[in-house]
């Protein structure tokens, strides 16, 4: 992921510069996410399409505040492809905001072990 996929000038200044306090959100994030994408999988499958779309919204809202641009946009696509009945579209996206996410956590990873938090 590189840094585009994060707006880090938008996120420092949600955060107001405090690194330590996006570590700490995103600890609690990647604790949930495995979670969500658990419920995801079982509401696909179940044909529980309002569950769906709502957990996918709850995760989109989390990526959107953390300014991970790219996973909140297959995150909204998950829920347009809900909202049209592409359940075909559905498992290849949740996959893809998978790969994202992890995409992300790297990241994270490389905000824990260099200076990419205070040279933006």
């Amino acid at each position: 992921m590189s840094t585009e996929a994060v707006d880090l000038a938008e996120l420092k200044d949600r955060l107001d510069g405090d690194k330590e306090l996006f570590l700490e959100i995103c600890e609690v994030f990647f604790a949930d996410f495995a979670g969500h994408v658990d419920t995801m999988r079982a509401s696909l499958a179940a044909n529980m399409a309002e569950k769906l779309k709502d957990n996918t919204h709850t995760v989109k809202g989390a990526l959107a505040n953390l300014s991970v641009k790219n996973a909140a946009t297959i995150a909204h696509e998950i829920e347009i492809a809900v909202g049209d009945k592409r359940i075909s579209d559905l498992e290849p996206l949740i996959t893809k905001l998978c790969a994202e996410i992890e995409s992300f956590r790297a990241f994270v990873e490389k905000v824990k072990t260099t200076d990419i938090w205070d040279s933006k």
